[in-house]
């Protein structure tokens, strides 16, 4: 009975520090997905591009991108994942602003 009291003791501990360790802050991306060319901003860097693109940002900061398209026509979308925000226009030169947080 001691010993099954001190096994259960020990596993409920273990949980216990499992539930409670710290996880680790995710890699965030960008994603622009779109049929035309597009011009934008992600923090204070510049990018340009056509068509699909993934960025690959880092950790433990916020991330926002504003993305134009360079056409009257097609279509612009953007989202960070992670859990981030989505966006999408297919208006003339629309624009796309999302962020992490």
């Amino acid at each position: 009975m001691k010993r099954t009291l001190i096994l259960l003791t020990l596993l409920l501990i273990c949980a216990f520090e499992f539930s409670c360790a710290e996880e680790e802050d995710p890699d965030y991306s960008i994603v622009i997905e779109s049929n035309t060319t597009w011009s934008g901003a992600i923090g204070n860097a510049t990018v340009d591009g056509s068509g699909n693109r993934t960025i690959h940002l880092g950790k433990d900061d916020i991330y926002c991108c504003v993305v134009q398209k360079q056409t009257t026509g097609g279509y612009l979308r953007a989202h960070i994942i992670p859990d981030g925000e989505s966006a999408e226009t297919t208006a003339a030169y629309g624009v796309v602003s999302v962020c992490n947080q």
